[in-house]
């Protein structure tokens, strides 16, 4: 999924780093994880020109970091991710703010997203998303499919891949009813949204166990 042959990412951050870095290492991203604005300014002056970037707000020198990030040229795309009642510094300079907790699969889907945006070129405004919430609460039905799903996508991506496409047909994962569902599953939107996550056989073997599970 990865929009460029060889994305480079910087994040920086402490410990929840590392989890980041495998997550977008395993997608084509060649990562670098840095603790302090000091690190992050070695790194840039040995050549580093990150396609964009994730910026932990729970390091001190958070701010100094992004401030850096932002002078970058050509600027990368900036991420930014906060506790639940943290205050960014310089918000307006992110292209996008998650809160904890953060799910890696819609953080990684909106990164994948903003990277095609900027290839694209400038729109009519920067496309910013804020207040982003992990979590994917979801009714029973939901929770039914996503189980299901997780046997052929990674876990990390079966619920959020699932909330996207009822989102796209208008539908919530707290209200999802039935015919919802069976609607999504015989118009194949679910099964080409899946598509790059897993082997198409056992998504396709997903699909048919949620359509037989389906309260009738």
């Amino acid at each position: 999924m990865a929009v460029t042959e060889h994305p480079i990412l910087i994040v920086v951050a402490g410990a929840s780093g590392d989890p980041l870095s495998e997550l977008f290492g395993k997608r084509g991203f060649v990562t670098h994880v840095v603790g302090d604005a000091a690190a992050l300014r070695t790194l840039e002056n040995g050549g580093v020109r990150p396609s964009a970037a994730i910026v932990d707000f729970e390091l001190p020198d958070a701010d100094a970091a992004l401030n850096l990030l932002f002078r970058e040229v050509p600027r990368p795309v900036l991420i930014g991710v906060a506790g639940a009642d943290e205050v960014i510094l310089g918000e307006d300079l992110l292209d996008a703010a998650f809160r904890r907790p953060v799910d890696p699969a819609r953080l990684f889907a909106r990164m994948v997203n903003l990277l095609a945006a900027k290839k694209k070129g400038p729109g009519p405004k920067r496309n910013r998303l804020t207040g982003i919430v992990a979590v994917v609460r979801g009714n029973e039905l939901f929770r039914l499919a996503e189980n299901e799903l997780r046997s052929a996508v990674p876990p990390v991506n079966a619920a959020a891949i699932l909330e996207k496409a009822l989102r796209d047909l208008g539908c919530d994962p707290l209200t999802l009813a039935t015919g919802d569902l069976a609607a999504m599953l015989a118009s194949g939107r679910l099964e080409k949204e899946l598509a790059s996550f897993g082997d198409p056989a056992a998504i396709r073997e997903a699909l048919g166990r949620i359509a037989v599970l389906l309260p009738r």
